[in-house]
């Protein structure tokens, strides 16, 4: 991400993400067609490079990149969530109140998430992330929980956002 970040964050705002997306919408700071052409974008971006990986490698290779929970299902929807909100309303404060160093904590902060939530759920927070590997290695076990969760908790994240920056909104 922090690549992602550096070479094409000042073209897209670094949206790769279509829960990022999601909060960035509810704050205002995109339009809803920016932001479905930002979520049709990443999640035909993740197929290409789930193709990538089909191309150089196997099915076996991509269906490895798969999320899939290591609790119950609910148990990592509920993981999915809460790591979701903490991703957004970091990405949404840094962003807004320290900006230069969003590059760094955003990063570190996916990179906490994914070592926390691995074991429990997978790690997805990004439904096109999750999404692109279903999709060419055609199974789709446990993908309600990436397709839903995020969205849920990105909901929850700019909530969070929203309490400890209480500024007036954005006009839309």
């Amino acid at each position: 991400l922090l690549a992602a970040i550096a070479v094409a964050g000042h073209v897209s705002g670094g949206h790769f993400n279509p829960a990022v997306t999601l909060g960035a919408f509810l704050d205002g700071r995109i339009d809803a067609m920016g932001a479905v052409g930002y979520v049709v974008a990443q999640v035909v971006g993740a197929v290409l490079a789930s193709a990538l990986i089909l191309v150089i490698s196997d099915q076996e290779h991509v269906a490895a990149t798969r999320n899939l929970p290591g609790i119950s299902e609910g148990g990592a929807f509920l993981v999915e969530v809460v790591l979701t909100a903490i991703f957004v309303a970091v990405i949404l404060t840094i962003t807004k109140k320290a900006p230069n160093q969003a590059i760094y904590v955003i990063a570190l902060t996916l990179l906490v998430i994914h070592v926390t939530g691995i074991p429990l759920s997978g790690s997805s927070v990004n439904p096109a992330r999750s999404l692109g590997p279903a999709i060419v290695a055609f199974d789709f076990t446990s993908i309600w929980i990436y397709l839903t969760a995020p969205f849920s908790g990105a909901a929850v994240g700019w909530g969070i956002f929203r309490v400890f920056s209480p500024e007036e909104l954005p006009a839309r």
